[in-house]
């Protein structure tokens, strides 16, 4: 009997009680590993439209107590993703293609538990010294997400279980966009703030195009150049007082 699972996992024909132990080890990370992509997602499209118009805001967005619960939601995601397959209950069960993705996570693990260790030489661990010589502690985690979930996806694939799904967006994540910028944007432009709706379909555009990237990145593709982008000539023409008619979806 197909069954679906409050935790997102693909439904399969095979009995609720005979999960595998990778499925059983994805279980526990499919929530964290949606959750932190989708907290990246909302701050980095509040820091893009800042980026594009500063002089809109009165503060930076990360000021806002919206942005900062994001950022320690995405710290405690990395914390959980990590330990959880770090676990001796699972590890057994982690293929050496996933442990390989997850090297790539465990020092943002350490930064993250240990916040007051900020240089090279606070570090005792070799692989955290190579860490911070690579400059490696402001590098987006999103692609290692991506990655890790995609070595997952490919063991799912082998053992004949469909494969963890991408995350979405949220009404909750365009709330989540409106607090950010009503906290930081100039009085006179919070009414220019687009409806849920709109911020929804903006998301989701984004969203779209970070997975297309991440795919590109993992293909070898060049990164493309970079260039005014549809939010921005929005964004510009909004400021100017003018009205705008926000598209149906950001394609």
């Amino acid at each position: 009997m197909t069954k679906t699972h409050l935790t997102g996992m693909p439904s399969t024909s095979k009995p609720a009680g005979d999960f595998s132990p990778l499925r059983v080890v994805c279980l526990s990370v499919q929530f964290r590993l949606s959750e932190l992509m989708q907290a990246a997602l909302v701050r980095n499209v509040s820091f893009a439209v800042f980026a594009g118009n500063p002089r809109g805001f009165r503060t930076h967005p990360s000021a806002s107590l919206t942005w900062r619960a994001l950022e320690a939601l995405e710290g405690t995601c990395v914390v959980h993703i990590v330990e959880c397959l770090r676990n001796p209950f699972y590890k057994p069960h982690v293929p050496a293609s996933v442990e390989e993705k997850l090297k790539r996570l465990e020092g943002h693990r350490d930064v993250v538990s240990h916040p007051f260790l900020t240089k090279k030489e606070d570090w005792t661990h070799a692989r955290m010294k190579r860490f911070e010589a690579e400059e490696r502690r402001y590098e987006s985690r999103v692609p290692l997400v991506w990655d890790l979930q995609q070595a997952i996806n490919a063991e799912l694939a082998d053992e004949g279980n469909e494969p963890l799904t991408d995350f979405y967006v949220t009404n909750e994540m365009a709330q989540q966009l409106r607090q950010i910028w009503t906290a930081s944007m100039r009085p006179i432009n919070i009414p220019n703030i687009p409806h849920d709706a709109d911020l929804v379909a903006l998301l989701q555009g984004c969203r779209d195009k970070t997975l297309q990237s991440c795919q590109d990145r993992a293909d070898g593709k060049p990164a493309p150049p970079v260039q005014e982008t549809e939010l921005d000539r929005i964004w510009a023409a909004q400021l100017r007082g003018e009205k705008v008619s926000w598209p149906a979806d950001n394609d």
